[in-house]
């Protein structure tokens, strides 16, 4: 089963993490200030015209790092005291029984959510470092 990838730099993610940026864009999209939406447009636009691959400017991740920073702390909340998202994944599939593992990658588990922008987060925060772009590549 494929996913979304991301690496930055040194930074390399974890398998399939990003398999729910969307998603997690969407979220991030509801607590954006107006400069912070314009980033998240540029991005969504990206991955629209993409084939297999988007870059995320360093820029741009600088200027959603804190907001990226403050919706995995609002995620780590709602589900403390855990902090494996993979954990939280058993967790989903345990309340909704009929979730669809596909379903689940792509957003519609908080796990999947929290595993995704743990990975974003670490990323952006390379590129802030590195001034290298965010790649994001799926399969």
């Amino acid at each position: 089963m494929g996913g979304v990838y991301i690496r930055c730099g040194s930074f390399e993610g974890n398998d399939k993490s990003c398999s729910s940026i969307q998603v997690v864009l969407q979220d991030l999209a509801g607590e954006a200030n107006p400069t912070e939406q314009a980033v998240l447009l540029r991005i969504e636009s990206l991955l629209d015209g993409a084939s297999d691959h988007i870059l995320i400017a360093p820029e741009d991740a600088v200027s959603l790092l804190s907001l990226v920073r403050r919706h995995r702390m609002a995620i780590a909340a709602k589900i403390a005291p855990i902090t494996d998202p993979f954990e939280q994944i058993e967790r989903d599939y345990q309340a909704n029984p009929g979730l669809d593992p596909t379903d689940a990658k792509y957003g519609k588990s908080v796990g999947w959510k929290y595993y995704c922008i743990l990975d974003v987060e670490k990323a952006f925060q390379v590129s802030a470092r590195e001034r290298e772009p965010v790649v994001l590549t799926w399969d």
